[in-house]
């Protein structure tokens, strides 16, 4: 892996954080009154260096109360299992900057 490698997995392991932190605010929100749920998408960056990260609020109608109030729009379900996903493709790109300094560490015990 080059450094310039590790600059993607960087990149991926901030961009699923960023996720991960929108998951939990929309879990926190699940039973605000009136609140939108917002999704993080993922792509690969244009010059093929890294993780874009693309922000939306949903304005989907939400669930509403016994009292005819609109609750949020978030399905725990979804949320769930979402951060499943994005925990396991985060815990991927740690373990590939771990192996990066890994191989650093062999090449500079090598040159000595």
């Amino acid at each position: 892996m080059s450094v310039q490698g590790l600059g993607s997995t960087a990149s991926a392991i901030k961009a699923f954080g960023t996720k991960m932190a929108s998951i939990a605010n929309n879990i926190a929100n699940s039973q605000s009154v009136g609140y939108k749920k917002s999704r993080v998408l993922l792509t690969e960056q244009d010059n093929g260096q890294g993780v874009k990260v693309d922000f939306t609020r949903i304005d989907t109608p939400g669930y509403l109360s016994a009292t005819g109030e609109e609750l949020s729009n978030v399905d725990l379900a979804e949320e769930f299992s979402s951060m499943i996903i994005t925990q396991n493709g985060f815990a991927a790109n740690v373990k590939m900057a771990r192996a990066f300094d890994e191989m650093t560490g062999t090449l500079i015990d090598i040159a000595e």
